[in-house]
This record gives structure tokens, sequence and C-alpha cells, in this order.
């Protein structure tokens, strides 16, 4: 932007020569009319370095700042991914404990289940014998 912002400061300063000239012609020699017009020259030649080396130096700090802004993004990926993974394992701790306690518990009523049949064979085996002890 700044190139073209001095290429169409070159352009007016040789519009803005070429008129100097054309009046100087009118009023002055010729010799002075073209040193004037090569200053103009000379001074816009300057100031397209300038904005040259302006818009280099826009250049590189633009990716400079790409170079952060990328940098930043992949350490927040990085930070994101490693969250994940420590809630996943989290998690998977949690889903282990519960099926344990799950099993445990499925045991546990699974024997409580066995005494009560274990009891009540029992008890229907002493009612077989009072039974057996009654008819004989």
């Amino acid at each position: 932007m700044n190139f073209v912002k001095s290429v169409l400061v070159l352009i007016c300063a040789l519009g803005l020569a070429f008129s100097i000239t054309a009046c100087e012609k009118k009023e002055a020699p010729e010799k002075t009319a073209a040193e004037k017009v090569e200053t103009h020259i000379e001074a816009a030649k300057e100031e397209v370095k300038e904005a040259e080396k302006e818009a280099h130096e826009a250049a590189g700090a633009a990716e400079e700042k790409a170079a952060d802004i990328q940098s930043e993004a992949e350490t927040k990926i990085e930070d994101i991914e490693k969250t994940a993974h420590e809630k996943i394992e989290e998690i998977e701790k949690q889903a282990e404990e519960k099926i344990e306690e799950t099993q445990e518990a499925v045991k546990r009523e699974i024997e409580k289940a066995e005494a009560e049949v274990h009891k009540q064979s029992e008890a229907a085996t002493e009612k077989m014998k009072e039974l057996n002890k009654s008819i004989y």
C-alpha cells in the first residue's frame, strides 16, 4: 500500500515538476528548470525507497506476529490435549472402580441368595423328616 502511495507521489512530483518547468521556461532559463525537475525526481525516488523500506519492515513484523500466534495456538492445543487425556484417564479409573463395586455388590447378593436357598433347603429337609416321622 505504501508502495502505491509512493508511486502516486512520484507521479504527482513529476507532474508538478513539468508544470514548474513550463512556468519557468517563460520566466527563467532552461537549465534552472531542468535542475528543479531533477531535484523533484530525486526527492520522489527517495520517498519511494523509504516507502519500500517501511513495507519490508511491516511485512517482517506481520510474519513475526503470525509466528507468535501460531506458537500460542500450538501451546493451547497441547494444553487441551493434555487436559482431555487426563479427563479420559480419570473417567476410565472411575468406571473401573464402579465396575469393581458393582461386581462386589452382585457377589454379596449371590452369597445372600445362596444362604437363603440353603436355609430354605434345610427347612424343607426338616419338614420332610417331620412328615416322614408322622407317617410312620
